[in-house]
């Protein structure tokens, strides 16, 4: 339950983020890091799993840790780069319409 509700307040934090681009690529960083960190957390898990449950859901292959952990964080990271993409592609329409403008006014300023 708990493994779920930060899953849930990650994607939140992404929505809420979205237009803010500096805090994007600092949780896709984050998200990143904690991705690559399930292996040692699943061995560690494996060793240590009599402290907080009765069977050992993490075995080698590590297929528990990647459904329950890794794959919401790699969904969380394709969402947040999505909205970094948009932002991005609306920023060079704007650049562009930008030159564009630019363009005209100087070879309207030209033909005078």
């Amino acid at each position: 339950m708990g493994l779920a509700a930060f899953h849930l307040t990650v994607f939140i934090w992404i929505l809420i983020s979205r237009s803010r681009q500096i805090t994007l690529i600092l949780t896709v960083m984050i998200l990143g890091v904690m991705a690559l960190l399930s292996e040692p957390i699943n061995a560690l898990a494996n060793s240590h799993y009599l402290l907080f449950s009765k069977q050992n859901y993490f075995d080698k292959s590590g297929i528990f840790v990647v459904t329950m952990f890794a794959l919401p964080i790699l969904v969380n990271i394709l969402v947040a780069l999505a909205f970094i993409v948009v932002y991005t592609l609306k920023l060079m329409v704007q650049a562009k319409r930008s030159q564009l403008r630019q363009h005209i006014l100087s070879k309207a300023d030209k033909d005078k």
